[in-house]
């Protein structure tokens, strides 16, 4: 999964992840050849679509009882956490005009 890793042993620390490489090929490739915009638009809806695929098979894996299990202090910390971060994406935003 990893770019370097060990034969054998317990696993190191990697040094590249293969996504990380996959994203640098494809933003390169995307800035030096020049595709007509129906292709660019099925690349588009593909990439949106296997992100939510993988946000729903992330997202299959949870348990509510598990997360009962934990208690109410972590999923309130965690909530008041994706208020902060949905907040300052927000200002940020606003602030920059996108």
């Amino acid at each position: 999964m990893y770019f370097f890793t060990a034969l054998s042993g317990p696993p190191k620390v990697p040094l590249i992840p293969f996504f990380v490489l996959g994203f640098i090929a494809v933003a390169t490739l995307n800035n030096l050849v020049d595709i007509n915009d129906g292709l660019h638009d099925s690349i588009v809806l593909l990439s949106k679509l296997m992100l939510g695929a993988g946000l729903v098979a992330l997202g299959s894996g949870v348990r509510w009882k598990a997360i009962r299990a934990i208690g109410p202090r972590p999923m309130a910390m965690g909530m008041l956490a994706w208020v902060i971060v949905a907040g300052v994406a927000l200002a940020a935003v606003k602030v920059t005009g996108l």
